[in-house]
């Protein structure tokens, strides 16, 4: 997973709200963040979500693009002459602005979902990028305009490939101060989460730590640094909760196109994949320099860390958890 910051250290992210809520304070009551801020500033959020974005040909992503943008520019009230996707992004970020006289914040989700099912397909992944090179030019443009940003995806792109325009970003993808950001840890589960384990031990006729250990086998073992604290999969973690029973969650809800595709121009070998020693030049690099389909299962999140050598300065990648193993050989092992 990919995640990226502008400017300020992400302790920033417990201010942002929608410049429409005021009683930001009641937003939190009971919860542990409610203490870490005591004057609350409120800055107007633009918010992306990309993951609807399929690419199938440039009119359609255009499409996509000025059905949400429309959405911002109704609500205030912006009329535009502007057909450029990049061109009433920067419109709008500059009538927030001069609207409120506060910075914005922006956050984009799945930022690289328009290109994910053309990865295998050189040309129409230029156009793709050109046209997501063009929406994202902003960010850079309107820098003055920025309180913070706040970027997700699930590949890597590199910043010459879609960010080309922009020098301030950083990648936290691999930042130890960071690494529990994505997912549920070990503590949490044992605490915040402990009645729900109690109910699902009732449900299945197991003692607590019963349930504890079937849910860690199933469940846990991202590691997203070399000193990551062990990370459950949030998705299937609550789905196990809602249901009472523990399931290959994460696979039924569909096994990526892009990483198919992938696989079987690399021609990748799904039993070998559970003792793999690499460098981070070689599974955190950008998804269009790969040569084997490693950075791709490794950011998509079926490749975790699970050991780090300080003398060679490489890391040994295996399988999170018996969920992801069962999947992949289930759904990916006829490539």
């Amino acid at each position: 997973m990919i995640v990226e910051l502008l400017h300020s250290s992400f302790l920033i992210l417990h201010r942002l709200a929608d410049h429409s809520t005021l009683h930001i304070p009641h937003s939190f009551k009971g919860l542990a963040i409610d203490a870490l801020e005591k004057d609350w500033t409120v800055y107007p959020v633009l918010h992306f979500d990309m993951s609807g974005f399929k690419y199938s040909d440039v009119d359609v992503v255009r499409e996509k693009f000025d059905y949400m943008l429309h959405d911002y520019e109704a609500r205030l009230g912006i009329s535009t002459h502007y057909t450029s996707p990049g061109t009433r992004f920067n419109n709008i970020v500059k009538h927030l602005y001069k609207e409120t006289g506060k910075q914005l914040v922006v956050i984009i989700d799945e930022y690289d979902a328009p290109l994910l099912d053309v990865l295998h397909n050189p040309v129409r992944l230029e156009e793709g990028r050109n046209i997501m090179q063009e929406f994202y030019a902003p960010i850079k443009e309107c820098d003055e305009y920025w309180r913070f940003a706040f970027i997700t995806g699930i590949t890597k792109f590199s910043q010459l490939s879609i960010f080309s325009t922009i020098n301030n970003l950083a990648n936290i993808s691999m930042d130890s101060e960071f690494a529990a950001i994505c997912g549920i840890t070990a503590e949490e589960l044992t605490t915040t989460l402990s009645q729900d384990i109690e109910i699902m031990a009732g449900h299945n006729g197991v003692s607590k730590d019963e349930m504890e250990r079937i849910l860690k086998e199933n469940y846990d073992g991202y590691h997203f640094t070399r000193n990551s604290p062990d990370i459950f999969n949030p998705f299937s973690l609550m789905r196990a909760f809602a249901s009472g029973e523990t399931d290959n969650y994460w696979f039924a809800s569909g096994t990526s196109t892009y990483l198919v595709h992938q696989m079987q121009r690399f021609h990748t070998d799904v039993t070998a994949l559970d003792e793999v020693f690499a460098f981070s030049s070689s599974f955190d690099r950008p998804t269009e320099r790969m040569s084997d389909a490693l950075p791709l299962l490794y950011q998509s999140g079926y490749l975790t860390i699970k050991g780090y050598d300080p003398l060679t300065k490489g890391y040994y990648l295996g399988i999170p958890n018996k969920e992801v193993k069962a999947g992949l050989m289930e759904n990916l092992l006829p490539l």
